[in-house]
């Protein structure tokens, strides 16, 4: 599962570097908003991808799960 998160990650975090260094050898500068809102696009895209991978296997038993994520607390 691990492997595949990566494999999922790894794409999106490669292309955000493809962009910020064509943005900076283009322009000689970085716009850090620019920047990290390309970071938290890239991001929110790569967990959304790792999180439908992890929505593919069954759910486990409650009785390995936290409290919390059984809506105890």
């Amino acid at each position: 599962m691990v492997e595949a998160i990566r494999q999922e990650i790894t794409p999106e975090l490669e292309q955000f570097m493809r962009v910020m260094f064509r943005v900076r050898r283009n322009t000689r500068r970085i716009d850090l908003e620019a920047t990290g809102m390309a970071m938290r696009a890239a991001l929110d895209r790569a967990g959304a991808a790792a999180l439908s991978q992890l929505l593919q296997f069954p759910a486990p038993s409650g009785a390995g799960r936290p409290l919390w994520l059984l809506g105890a607390l």
